[in-house]
């Protein structure tokens, strides 16, 4: 199993700059909420991606690595 305590996401799907997510309180469950639109699925996806090398729905709809990228990024690099 894998443990993720802390995490940054940057030009990555709804996340236009960074986005550092820190998991490591010691609590057992996550809850993630928030208004449409919002990144909800942005971290999701990334912790996906960051742990398969792939986001399943996007695969399967053949959006692939271009759907990854946030299109108002600059020109670096997606990372998780």
């Amino acid at each position: 199993m894998t443990k993720v305590r802390k995490i940054t996401v940057s030009r990555f799907r709804g996340a236009r700059f960074d986005l550092p997510l820190d998991f490591s309180k010691k609590m057992k469950s996550v809850a993630i909420f928030g208004e449409n639109a919002s990144g909800k699925s942005t971290i999701t996806d990334a912790l996906e991606w960051f742990i398969h090398d792939r986001v399943d729905h996007l695969w399967r709809e053949d959006c692939k690595q271009d759907s990854l990228r946030n299109v108002l990024a600059d020109d670096k690099p997606s990372s998780v």
